[in-house]
């Protein structure tokens, strides 16, 4: 992404630096499909999907919260045997019967459930933005634990535990997002700030611990920094764009989520950092 003025930040902006989801292959690996059969079109479902080539199935891998699958009573571990008309044998079959529907639209499909076949029924939405399902995803919820983290000379990295009646905030960034540097001013002085009051800022980088931490000292980080080599916590929390901010209460609740940048959008998270130190642990 282009590099982009301190001043020029009076429209949102984000560094698309992730794939827009995970699936998980029958052989463990990860590949860039998960939400591919919606991104590409209008209307949104909320599942994503795993793929058993072989064999030609499509199995649901998991259902996002208050979406129209979930409505329709899809769960994770079903086959998607048919919608509107079309057998699928791969994702791009989903794909392709969503995108042909308009927001609204009635929608059947035939899913597979221990050895039993149903026909389900929903009307798909409007595709939502990042931002707005990885709040349907996270807000509200325990937020996911931290795994394979590391900090500085390759020590462990923090873990969500043991800040457990801080509040935290989670800066996912990477040393190449030119937008990150915009947020991270902000959560500098915020940890100046709010530190002592019982805030935790920690900056999380899906990339190997030496590039993370040579970028942390070239940008004048000042508050807690670990990679995600693995990018098992970045994929837990569903990123898939740069930066983004998790705000995480004192008990452990995800409390709000906030993707690329917008100067009113920091002010509403500092906000609601404010009011939650206020809050007992």
């Amino acid at each position: 992404m282009r590099s982009v003025p301190w001043r020029a930040a009076a429209s949102a902006v984000a560094c698309i630096a992730l794939t827009s989801a995970f699936i998980v292959a029958p052989d463990g690996g990860k590949a860039n499909v998960a939400w591919a059969q919606e991104r590409g079109g209008r209307s949104w479902l909320g599942i994503a999907m795993r793929q058993d080539k072989a064999a030609g199935r499509v199995y649901v891998s998991s259902v996002v919260p208050g979406s129209p699958a979930e409505a329709a009573g899809v769960r994770s571990g079903d086959l998607i045997v048919w919608i509107a008309g079309r057998t699928v044998h791969q994702p791009s079959d989903v794909a392709g019967a969503v995108s042909r529907l308009a927001p609204g639209s009635a929608v059947q499909l035939i899913v597979e459930r221990d050895g039993a076949r149903q026909t389900l029924s929903t009307h798909v939405e409007r595709m939502p933005s990042t931002e707005q399902l990885m709040k349907r995803q996270l807000v509200g919820r325990p937020a996911p634990a931290w795994q394979g983290l590391v900090a500085s000379g390759a020590k462990p990295g923090p873990t969500l535990a043991g800040l457990r009646g801080r509040v935290v905030v989670l800066d996912f960034w990477t040393s190449w997002c030119t937008a990150c540097g915009l947020t991270m001013r902000h959560l500098n002085q915020w940890n100046a700030k709010y530190r002592a009051r019982g805030l935790t800022v920690v900056g999380l980088a899906p990339e190997p611990e030496d590039q993370m931490e040579a970028a942390a000292q070239r940008l004048g980080i000042q508050y807690l920094t670990a990679a995600d080599p693995t990018m098992d916590t970045t994929e837990s929390y569903q990123v898939s764009q740069l930066p983004t901010l998790v705000v995480i209460d004192r008990k452990g609740t995800v409390r709000d989520v906030s993707t690329g940048y917008s100067p009113s959008r920091v002010a509403t998270l500092e906000a609601l950092v404010v009011k939650l130190l206020a809050e007992a642990p």
